[in-house]
């Protein structure tokens, strides 16, 4: 589901703009005709970005073939760019069975996206994919960002593995078969500088305050599937949070589970 697209201008300031048309009221005064000609304006000077909303399956075909109607959606809808969520590729039906079909980023899953993003002429925030990692016990959860040229632009690695035993609910251990990652990333796009994170890095504000203040990122990417429990209770604050403490515009994209 394409869920929304975002106008961001030149000064950094972006522009919230709806798939489908919504009702007008009919009564309007000219403070509305001034902001909506500004408004225009603006956005003649923007670039347009979407993010999607998928649920994966443990079909790496089937993912494609919905990945590839989404960027036709966002294609159309005049986005230069599109955020995939979190597993976007692929997810297991038990912990683990990533694993069997981790791959490099040369490997045919990842060189099979970034045809898209060439064939499409469109930029792609993919995260996280399921990196092979240094031994056959072991992937990353890497946030790939690929241009309109279809390149590999930069890549992330998650830093913060989700270990958490939720109350009444289930265990997950995602460092017994994730290696983390170890450097932060940050590059530059057409809708700004991108600070790259994955899911469970949003509770760590460290990162968000390197990748804004050092790195200098005007936009910080989160793709994610965060479970239903922890989602309901956090995933909006946390949002909220990063984006106040660091001044920064925060893109997401959630998986639904």
């Amino acid at each position: 589901m394409l869920n929304r697209c975002v106008y961001f201008t030149p000064n950094g300031a972006p522009l919230y703009h709806p798939i489908r048309s919504s009702h007008v009221n009919s009564y309007v005064n000219y403070s509305t005709v001034q902001a909506r000609a500004q408004s225009a304006m603006a956005a003649a000077n923007s670039v347009r970005v979407a993010a999607a909303q998928m649920t994966s399956v443990n079909d790496i075909a089937s993912n494609f073939a919905t990945c590839s109607r989404l960027v036709k959606e966002a294609v159309s809808a005049g986005a230069k760019m599109l955020c995939l969520p979190e597993n976007f590729s692929y997810v297991g039906s038990k912990s683990g069975d990533s694993l069997l079909i981790a791959e490099p980023l040369d490997g045919p899953i990842m060189q099979k996206y970034c045809s898209l993003a060439r064939e499409s002429g469109i930029w792609l925030s993919l995260g996280g994919f399921q990196e092979k990692g240094h031994d056959d016990a072991h992937l990353r959860n890497t946030h790939v960002i690929i241009d309109d040229a279809g390149n590999i632009r930069s890549t992330y690695s998650k830093i913060h593995l989700f270990d958490v035993d939720v109350p009444g609910g289930a265990v997950y251990k995602e460092s017994s078969f994730t290696e983390p990652g170890k450097d932060i990333a940050a590059v530059d796009s057409p809708i700004g500088r991108l600070g790259l994170t994955v899911c469970y890095d949003l509770r760590f504000p460290e990162i968000y305050q390197q990748l804004r203040f050092q790195h200098e990122a005007q936009v910080i990417l989160v793709p994610a599937a965060f479970t239903t429990v922890t989602g309901q209770a956090h995933w909006e604050i946390l949002l909220r949070a990063r984006a106040i403490e660091t001044q920064c515009y925060i893109e997401y994209q959630q998986g639904l589970l």
